[in-house]
């Protein structure tokens, strides 16, 4: 697994954690149910190469470990940089070398972060 950090031009920022298959981006895919809830982010660590974070969801209240997960220093630096209100978090798959956002059962894996906490 590794990080994946996106500034896509007219959306809201993009972290992401690229995993090897489909079947391993099925990990915590009950949050997608979670419509009426507000989802944070809080960093645990970092280093030069790896980064923990928690995802928190408030309704029920719910929090995953994402624990180091390979990531690349300066790109993380650079989306932290930039000043975020929202943002999205989501599980991502390579194919054909671009990373690709996971579906499951005709959805995005994708969450509206509300907050990104960073420590």
């Amino acid at each position: 697994m590794e990080m994946l950090f996106k500034l896509p031009e007219g959306k809201p920022p993009f972290i992401g954690v690229v995993f090897d298959t489909v079947e391993e981006a099925m990990l915590n895919k009950d949050l997608l149910e979670m419509k009426t809830s507000k989802f944070s982010i809080m960093k645990e660590s970092y280093d030069l190469h790896k980064l923990s974070f928690r995802l928190i969801s408030d309704n029920p209240i719910n929090i995953r470990l994402y624990n180091n997960i390979k990531m690349d220093l300066k790109a993380f630096k650079a989306w932290r940089g930039c000043s975020h209100r929202q943002l999205n978090f989501g599980h991502v798959v390579m194919v054909s070398n671009k990373p690709e956002v996971v579906r499951i059962d005709k959805k995005l894996f994708v969450l509206k972060i509300d907050m990104f906490i960073t420590g």
